[in-house]
């Protein structure tokens, strides 16, 4: 079994001639199944492997990570500030980096209004370092590390109001 993430990258392999075509199209044809996270992925797979031996696992949610509708109300009741969460990889194009450039551009009084938490790899030590000195010092911004999960994450869904990935990474 194989289990994939994302989806146009691999449908433009699937769609175009060539050695990566042939490759992909000779390995995917044997393996006992592919899991997708959606309907569009199956149908790029469809092309390659028979419908049966695609699973479609929609993006592997846990119930535990499912809030209540009290629990949602409540969490955008408390009239403070906004609470913002950038949760992928820390990679060029995601718009991470224009997150903070959007936030620091705010006027002291409205920045104090939003608090942003970003979670996620970068590609790089250099390019980490680089952010987390372009955030120092800003009371508003704050960075949890690479990955986070279990009631962690699940405390961390409670308290944010706005999950923002202004992304323009190939693919997404």
């Amino acid at each position: 079994f194989i289990h994939m993430l994302g989806g146009a990258g691999m449908k433009r392999m699937l769609e175009r001639r060539g050695v990566q075509f042939w490759l992909n199209r000779f390995f995917i044809s044997r393996v006992r199944g592919v899991i997708v996270e959606g309907g569009m992925q199956a149908t790029t797979f469809s092309t390659v492997i028979a419908p049966e031996r695609i699973h479609i696992r929609h993006y592997f949610v846990k119930d535990f990570l499912f809030f209540t509708e009290r629990e949602i109300r409540d969490k955008f009741s408390h009239g403070g500030h906004l609470n913002v969460l950038f949760l992928s990889n820390l990679y060029d194009g995601k718009g991470h980096n224009e997150l903070v450039d959007g936030y620091l551009s705010l006027a002291p009084e409205l920045r104090a209004r939003f608090k942003v938490t970003f979670v996620g790899g970068f590609e790089s030590e250099r390019l980490r370092e680089q952010f987390l000195r372009k955030i120092d010092g800003e009371a508003g911004l704050s960075y949890l590390g690479p990955f986070i999960a279990g009631s962690e994450k699940r405390a961390l869904f409670g308290r944010s109001q706005v999950f923002c990935l202004p992304t323009y990474y190939p693919y997404e």
